[in-house]
Formats: C-alpha cells, sequence, structure tokens
C-alpha cells in the first residue's frame, strides 16, 4: 500500500511521469543507478539525525477530532494560517464545544528547531510532524518497501527485468517512505489523543491509504473522512478507488457541489464542506474588456515544470506587448531562489514583469486577468471576475484546465505567450463571464461548519443501519 507509484491518482502529467520507464520496461542510466544503490543510500543520507515524531504545541489529554494538514511555508509556523482548512477546526471547536488537534505534514526544508523558534500558538493545537524518523527506523521502512517489491518483482517474473528494476528503485524515494513515516507518526497520535475522527486532505497520496489503517489500528472506534479541497484533474482515479474498509474514507467533504457529485458517483457518503478560498462574494461585472494595460497574474502549481512553462510564456509576453504588465505568483512550496536557480533569467525580470509581494486576496484584487495551468488559484481567480487564461503545454493531449467546462468568448486556451495580449484585450459578453463565475461558485463554496457537523451524523446514520461497532455520537455535545 505504500508504494506511491502504484497509487495512479489522475492523469496529470506530474504524475504520469513516474510510469514512462515501468511502461515502456527502460530506464535511464541514472534510473538503473537509483534502482541499484537507491534503497541503500537514500535512507543513510536523509536520516543522519532523528527528529522528534512531532514538535508544537502542548496536547490536550484527548481529542474529538484530529485534521492532518500541511506546512508549506515556514512563515505559516508562526501566522498560523492553514491553507486547507483554515479557520475551520477552531470554529467546530467553538462551536461545538469539541476538542480539536491539527498536525501538519511538512512540507518545507526549515529544520523543525527553526519552526520551534518561530512557532506561535493559535486557537487550536498545532503540532507539525518530523521529515525523518533517524537512521535505525528509516532503513527498517526502506526494508519493508524493498520485500514488498521483491514479492510483486517475484509475482511478475515473466515480466520484462527493468520494470522489475524500476520498481525495485522507486518505491523508497520519497513519497514511499513519506507514506509509512507519516502513517507512524500519526498512529502515535491517535494512541496519544484518542480521536473519535480523523479528518484529512485527500488527493489520492499513499500516505493517505496508510493514515486510515494506522488510525484504525490505533483506535479502532475512529471515524476517517477525506477532504478532497482541489480540482479534479483528468481522469482521476486512486481517490476514488475502494481497496478496503480499513483503507477506505467512512465519509468525504468537498470543496464545492462539483467534487461532491464526483465523490457520490463513486458510492462515498459526501457532503460540500466548502473552501477556505472562497471567504466572500464575488464582485459584480462591469465591463465587456480589460484596461488597454491589464495586468496580469501568472499563478503555477507546486510544481517545477508547470512553473517553468509559465513563467517563460509570460516572458514570451512581455517582450511581445510592453503595454501587458504581468506578476509572477509562485506556489508556496516554491521559493523563489530555487526557481531562479532553475530558471537563471527570472534574476533579470523585463521592465513590465515583477514579483508577487502580496497575499493572493491582495493579487485577485489588483489583477485583472490570470495566465494558468491546473492551479486552483484559476477558480478563484473567476470568483474574483478575472479573466482566464490557459497555457496549453506542447504536444498536451489531456487538459490541466479546471475551467474546460466554460471554454467560450470570455475563457480561452493558447498555445504561446504571444498570444496572451490579443486574446486580453478581445471582448466577451458579459453572460460568458457570468457563466464561468457561475461555475466557480459551484466548484468553490462558502466554508461550512455545520457541515463537518452533518458528514458525523450521515456516518452516525450509515453506521446504525449496518449495526456496526461504532459508538454513535457527536464531538463535544
Amino acid at each position: 500500500m505504500a508504494l506511491a507509484p502504484l497509487h495512479l491518482r489522475n492523469a496529470h502529467p506530474e504524475t504520469l511521469a513516474q510510469y514512462p520507464n515501468l511502461l515502456s520496461g527502460r530506464l535511464s542510466c541514472k534510473g538503473r543507478l537509483r534502482a541499484r544503490f537507491g534503497p541503500y543510500v537514500l535512507p543513510a543520507i536523509a536520516t543522519l539525525k532523528r527528529q522528534p515524531d512531532w514538535v508544537g504545541d502542548k496536547l490536550p489529554e484527548h481529542a474529538d477530532i484530529l485534521f492532518i494538514s500541511h506546512l508549506t511555508d515556514p512563515e505559516e509556523a508562526a501566522t498560523g494560517r492553514d491553507l486547507y482548512f483554515g479557520e475551520i477546526p477552531a470554529l467546530y471547536a467553538a462551536q461545538q464545544e469539541a476538542s480539536c488537534v491539527v498536525a501538519l505534514l511538512n512540507h518545507t526544508q526549515a529544520r523543525l528547531e527553526v519552526l520551534t523558534k518561530q512557532w506561535r500558538p493559535t486557537g487550536v493545537p498545532r503540532v507539525v510532524l518530523g521529515r525523518t524518523a533517524g537512521p535505525v527506523q528509516e532503513w527498517r521502512m526502506a526494508a519493508r518497501l524493498r520485500r514488498a517489491v521483491r514479492h510483486l518483482s517475484q509475482a511478475g517474473a515473466h515480466g520484462d527485468g527493468d520494470i522489475a528494476a524500476f520498481l525495485t528503485g522507486a518505491p523508497v524515494t520519497g513519497p514511499s517512505l513519506t507514506a509509512l513515516r507519516s502513517a507512524d507518526q500519526i498512529e502515535k497520535l491517535v494512541r496519544r489523543l484518542r480521536p473519535r475522527f480523523l479528518v484529512f486532505t485527500l488527493e489520492g497520496h499513499a500516505w493517505e491509504r496508510l493514515a486510515m489503517s494506522a488510525a484504525r489500528r490505533a483506535h479502532p472506534g475512529i471515524y476517517c473522512i477525506g477532504y478532497h479541497h482541489t480540482v479534479l484533474f483528468p481522469k482521476m482515479a486512486a481517490p476514488g478507488w475502494r481497496l478496503g474498509g480499513r483503507y477506505d474514507p467512512d465519509a468525504v467533504l468537498t470543496a464545492g457541489e462539483v467534487s461532491a457529485e464526483w465523490f457520490a458517483a463513486q458510492g462515498f457518503p459526501v457532503l460540500p464542506l466548502g473552501s477556505v478560498r472562497r471567504q466572500s462574494q464575488p464582485p459584480g461585472l462591469t465591463s465587456d474588456t480589460l484596461p488597454e494595460s491589464p495586468l496580469c497574474l501568472v499563478a503555477p502549481e507546486g510544481i517545477l515544470g508547470e512553473a517553468k512553462q509559465l513563467f517563460q510564456a509570460a516572458f514570451v509576453a512581455a517582450r511581445h506587448s510592453p503595454n501587458l504588465r504581468l506578476r509572477l505568483r509562485p506556489h508556496p512550496v516554491l521559493s523563489r531562489s530555487a526557481l531562479e536557480a532553475k530558471l537563471p533569467a527570472l534574476r533579470h525580470l523585463p521592465p513590465n514583469v515583477v514579483w508577487s509581494g502580496a497575499d493572493l486576496a491582495r493579487d485577485l484584487a489588483d489583477c485583472d486577468a490570470l495566465l494558468h495551468r491546473g492551479s486552483t488559484v484559476a477558480l478563484t481567480a473567476g470568483l474574483a471576475g478575472l479573466r482566464p487564461v490557459y497555457l496549453r503545454a506542447e504536444g498536451e493531449s489531456v487538459s490541466l484546465d479546471p475551467l474546460e467546462a466554460c471554454l467560450g468568448a470570455w475563457h480561452q486556451q493558447i498555445g504561446s505567450g504571444s498570444m496572451l495580449s490579443e486574446i486580453l484585450q478581445s471582448p466577451a459578453p458579459q453572460e460568458a463571464r457570468a457563466a464561468l463565475q457561475s461555475y466557480c461558485e459551484r466548484y468553490l463554496t462558502p466554508p461550512r461548519i455545520s457541515a463537518l457537523h452533518e458528514i458525523i451524523d450521515l456516518i452516525h446514520t450509515g453506521a446504525n443501519r449496518t449495526g456496526t461497532s461504532h459508538e454513535a455520537r457527536t464531538p463535544g455535545r
């Protein structure tokens, strides 16, 4: 279950990038080295010093709900900002007189001691999970993965040898070890807090399935609720798979009605919880055209390859149309220094291109348009009245456009940055803008704390109907 390549999440290029060697039966020289030495070298390099399982606030004796979220920027340790659940845990705790705890998977490169110095308490206890478990534990986890790979290789002994080599190297890198480590940490937290509910982000990663199994092993009475907060990427698969009772969520919460319909079709009990990205009412529509010198926000996902695509297109657009102004907004998991190291041209921006120095709400208020690919910013930009333009990748066969259902006069796709200015200056009827905005309103609904209470009642109803042994009660009151 921990082998990350076995969890085919969707047809996103970043997901499919794991598979060409596996499917073609060919490995590059780098891939062969990784396959031969990765299982032994990587755990040793990455785990010279053991980190605590978690650091942060003092934990209560008991929690009703344990939320699993993500730390994407070291500044979030000081501000308490949560890009995924926002204030939902604190509001639920206050309304239901419940005890909530938030555990954060650490996606930053910051050392735990640095995060500890920056840490500031918030209304709900928070902890951030360690990134390594020490040499002995990491080697043991790597050995578990090697045994699993060996079993799979033996089961497919008549296949191509390079397929076995790919499986031998890939699973012990990043995501698979992270899945085992995170599940172990979450199991310890569940044993410590004995929560009635585990609420976690649901995207189809291996760690999610292991976390549910570990939580149920630690506390058999727990209910597991997945929260799908992102877009529905093409051919989405793993988030909706039924893998067996201990690996499946009891129910699913979503960012809005569109994704709720998808999960309902997979047979899950589901309700829209809403999204922290939808915090205000959308503005009224004013004009059929943009200003003569529009300001365009460029917002990639947290993927280096996508950031390079969009920022390079922005440079082309800037040179082609000096009257067009562009603002580059990297995802929080990609620092400006890391991007400049990979794309040196970013160190010397054209005069009509600047870095964003504001939060997303300020950028959306300032800008007139958005250049994007698969980011959920496309949805928040549509809500804010910006004109979204999707950049197609060269040779792209599957679109990542979250707004593809709204293609038309207002929302269009381009293959080159040189086409951006012309698209932005073309008029579009108010009806097309209103239709896109309405679609975004269904995709990202306002946060609704009562949905968390309702989904718990829905789970209890199903448990009582099927005669399961879970104690039916709502946290808090």
